[in-house]
């Protein structure tokens, strides 16, 4: 099993030149090969990875099978690793599409997300470190309100019944912490 400690910087891997690259993983032994087989960001295309500097929404635009499921999932989870977020939203058009898509999906929050438990009944993960993540529905865009969260996914925008309402709710309702993101 893979350390959780990274063996290298995967994004330095990543800036290599094809040749130099392609050297360095024929020279990796049986414990890196793991590593890299278990890392997001080795994988991701640079679209698929959150950007740089400083803003406030990053829009994911593309068709079926284009990742973004995945990326957004990997965006969460990573963040719940390294401690940058500990109270998030999950929004998805309907509850089904949170649940079924977002959380349980084969791309989805548990499938990348290190020791995440998924309670239906309470309609949350809940991660070993205490962070949390509530699982909302843009068509009931009032379930947001009295929340309080440090970053959000808000999926399907596009499919949402009424995206002002719901986003309306949604960045009131994140006011954690010092940089809080969807």
């Amino acid at each position: 099993m893979p350390s959780s400690e990274p063996l290298f910087n995967v994004d330095t891997l990543n800036a290599l030149p094809p040749a130099e690259r392609e050297a360095f993983i024929a020279g990796l032994g049986e414990n890196e090969i793991a590593f890299l087989l278990e890392d997001w960001r080795f994988w991701a295309r640079p679209e698929q990875l959150a950007p740089d500097g400083d803003w406030k929404i990053w829009l994911l635009l593309g068709g079926r099978g284009s990742g973004k499921t995945r990326a957004g999932a990997e965006w969460i989870a990573e963040a719940i690793a390294t401690e940058r977020m500990k109270r998030v939203a999950l929004i998805g058009a309907t509850h089904h599409d949170a649940r079924s898509i977002m959380v349980e999906g084969p791309a989805g929050l548990l499938a990348c997300s290190q020791g995440a438990l998924y309670e239906p009944s309470n309609r949350r993960v809940l991660w070993p470190s205490g962070a949390m993540a509530n699982v909302l529905s843009a068509d009931e865009s009032d379930s947001i309100r009295g929340h309080q969260f440090d970053g959000a996914w808000a999926d399907e925008f596009c499919k949402w019944p009424d995206p002002q309402a719901a986003l309306d709710m949604l960045l009131m309702a994140l006011r954690l912490g010092d940089d809080p993101r969807p």
